[in-house]
């Protein structure tokens, strides 16, 4: 018995000590800097998509004009130099197409706040968008002209980008430099208040912020003026900035 209490004794000496340490490591002080780094570099890629619209009261007849026509810009773009695995359908949809018609005696169809409207059918449409991927920026005007030329009647969007293998690289660059700079801030904290030795208790890092600063536009007056000119799209430049928050103790 006198065993058992002579050891019980010894564990709750030894857990009040655990706990004394645990408490004094809550109860120093902390210091939390932030660092940071950010790259400006250019563009590397650009999406550009691109549609054609048809209509038609025969709905295969509407279908075979699409088809014709995204056959025949599909075979431009790859002549230009873009590899097929670049270019993807985003959308492709079919809708019956109505117009209302006002009438001079009550219909009980409800349109702009009257009851006299009938719902005429107009036919058939369909829009197919296509996403055309470029590895070289410089080819995002050409391909614009060429796929107007060829028959595109809404050009949807035009967006710049980095690929993911210079994402990658850049952020690390910056991740090293916003660590740095984190340590750099700390050192000089310490310094200035004689601070004696400073631990590293947390570190946290925020996601990878990526903004671009400018994307190019569709200059719809560069494709008038002349047919030997090119229309101008620019992809400017895109910032990556990476955080890192650390918290010390002293």
């Amino acid at each position: 018995m006198k065993r058992f209490l002579s050891m019980l004794v010894m564990v709750l000496l030894i857990f009040n000590a655990f706990s004394m340490i645990a408490s004094a490591e809550e109860e120093k002080s902390t210091l939390s800097v932030e660092g940071s780094y950010t790259i400006i570099t250019e563009v590397d890629e650009a999406y550009i998509t691109v549609g054609i619209k048809t209509q038609n009261m025969d709905f295969k007849a509407m279908q075979e004009e699409n088809r014709k026509k995204m056959n025949a810009v599909v075979e431009g773009i790859k002549n230009l130099g873009v590899d097929e695995k670049y270019i993807k359908t985003t959308t492709y949809d079919t809708r019956e197409v109505f117009e209302y018609v006002k009438r001079d005696y009550y219909t009980g169809i409800y349109y702009n706040g009257t009851y006299d409207w009938e719902r005429v059918f107009k036919g058939y449409e369909m829009i197919h968008y296509i996403q055309i991927k470029l590895t070289d920026v410089s080819m995002a005007g050409k391909v614009v002209d060429l796929t107007v030329e060829m028959g595109v009647n809404d050009l949807n969007n035009v967006r710049f980008g980095l690929s993911e293998e210079k994402r990658n690289k850049l952020y690390i660059e910056a991740l090293e430099k916003a660590a740095e700079n984190a340590q750099d801030k700390a050192e000089i904290i310490k310094n200035s208040f004689g601070l004696k030795e400073l631990k590293v208790k947390t570190i946290s890092v925020s996601k990878n912020s990526v903004t671009v600063y400018e994307t190019g536009a569709y200059n719809e007056s560069a494709y008038v003026a002349k047919e030997s000119e090119t229309s101008t799209i620019t992809g400017g430049e895109i910032k990556i900035t990476a955080t890192v928050n650390v918290v010390y103790t002293y």
